[in-house]
């Protein structure tokens, strides 16, 4: 199954979260609890961890970019042998609350 990261639209209107490091690459696989990705928040630089396995297929939010909360970020699989779909509408989305991690 593959998995598109979204970040929650916890933020007021208008700002925007910056990705401060990837610490996994394309096609690496990430076990439960492993450190994915550090933003950085109007506040406070918040790590995201991986709640399950999962392969890192594609960054869409590369180091230093900045995005809107509510965009995705990344997508995930299951396994690496899986096809990507030719579209975002059929990837199950996985939204990160990064104000309470």
């Amino acid at each position: 199954m593959f998995y598109i990261l979204t970040l929650k639209e916890t933020l007021q209107h208008g700002q925007t979260l910056r990705v401060v490091e990837w610490h996994r690459r394309e096609g690496e696989t990430c076990q439960s609890g492993t450190l994915l990705v550090e933003l950085e928040s109007f506040k406070a630089i918040v790590e995201i961890r991986v709640a399950q396995d999962v392969v890192l297929r594609r960054i869409l939010v590369t180091t230093g970019e900045r995005e809107a909360p509510g965009r995705p970020i990344a997508i995930l699989s299951d396994s690496s042998d899986e096809v990507m779909p030719p579209s975002f509408s059929e990837l199950q989305e996985i939204a990160v609350d990064y104000l309470f991690m």
